[in-house]
């Protein structure tokens, strides 16, 4: 399961340097959930094709992880921002929230909690307009 979830986080991240096939496979079997022989059939190849372009797909992925370190660093930023936004909330709470006081602590908390939306979003695809361009899922069942 842990393994499950690093994948499909690793994928989320560097999706874009797997080819479209690879992208095909893994969604259909990762998200949709579907046995090595319905993805296969579903796609027209074999069950060992689909067997041999899974395990490249997720070597592909762990090898760029170790060499970039991405998932690591967003797994250290989002515990950052944790304890920044429990330090901020607090600090709102103790300068009487929504008092004068306080209105600078709720717009800290506030860019805070949009840092955190930006940084569980992932990357944006090429070309995507900041601040809230729709992200690719995965790809349909066909």
């Amino acid at each position: 399961m842990e393994r499950t979830l690093r994948l499909h986080r690793l994928y989320d991240l560097y999706r874009g340097l797997l080819t479209p096939r690879q992208q095909d496979v893994f969604e259909l079997y990762h998200w949709q959930d579907l046995s090595l022989g319905e993805v296969a059939e579903h796609l027209g190849i074999s069950r060992q094709a689909v067997h041999d372009l899974l395990r490249r797909s997720e070597a592909l992925l762990e090898e760029t992880e170790g060499a970039l370190g991405l998932g690591v660093w967003r797994e250290r930023a989002a515990g950052h921002l944790d304890r920044l936004e429990a330090a901020l909330g607090a600090a709102a709470a103790a300068a009487g929230a929504g008092g004068p006081a306080g209105r600078p602590l709720e717009e800290a908390l506030a860019i805070v909690r949009a840092l955190r939306r930006e940084l569980e979003a992932g990357p944006a695809p090429p070309g995507a307009k900041p601040g809230g361009a729709e992200r690719p899922g995965p790809a349909p069942a066909r």
